[in-house]
C-alpha cells in the first residue's frame, strides 16, 4: 500500500490549510471561512474554515456544514493535543456549523480523542478526525 508523507508539505505559512481546502473542494464541498470562529490563524496552527456538503433527503437536499480545523505536525511527528483544539463546541456554534472535522497530518492525543468522543456522545452528531481522512486516502490510493 502506498503511503503519503505529509512532512513534504511545509509547516510554515498556510500550505497545510490550503491543502485541506483544496482536498475538500476536490471532494465536492463548498468551502468558505469560518465566520466568527475562534480558531483563526494559518493552517499549520489553527486556520479553521467551513466546508459544506449537500445531503440528499427523501424529497430535498439540505446543507451540512463542517467546521474544519487543519493542524500540520508531520515535521515533528507529534500528536494534536487537546490544548490545541480548545473550545471545539463553541467554535462550531460560532461558525454556525453542524459538526467538526479535524484535518490533521498526525494522529490525535488520547485526551483529544476522549474529548471528541464525549462531544459525539453528547451531541449525537458527526464529529471526526484525521482517521476518517486516512481511510479515505487509503481507498483512493489503491
Amino acid at each position: 500500500m502506498q503511503s503519503i508523507d505529509f512532512s513534504e508539505i511545509p509547516a510554515e505559512g498556510d500550505r497545510w490549510g490550503q491543502f485541506a481546502r483544496e482536498f475538500m473542494l476536490e471532494l465536492g464541498f463548498h468551502v468558505d471561512p469560518a465566520n466568527g470562529s475562534a480558531g483563526s490563524g494559518n493552517g499549520a496552527n489553527g486556520g479553521d474554515f467551513c466546508a459544506t456538503e449537500q445531503i440528499q433527503g427523501k424529497f430535498n437536499f439540505h446543507p451540512f456544514r463542517w467546521l474544519v480545523s487543519p493542524k500540520h505536525k508531520a515535521a515533528t511527528r507529534t500528536a494534536v493535543r487537546e490544548s490545541e483544539e480548545a473550545d471545539i463546541l463553541e467554535r462550531v456554534l460560532a461558525a454556525r456549523a453542524d459538526a467538526f472535522l479535524g484535518f490533521y497530518s498526525t494522529p490525535v492525543s488520547p485526551a483529544l480523542s476522549a474529548s471528541l468522543s464525549e462531544l459525539k456522545k453528547q451531541k449525537g452528531s458527526s464529529w471526526t478526525t484525521s482517521s476518517s481522512t486516512r481511510r479515505y486516502w487509503r481507498g483512493i490510493l489503491r
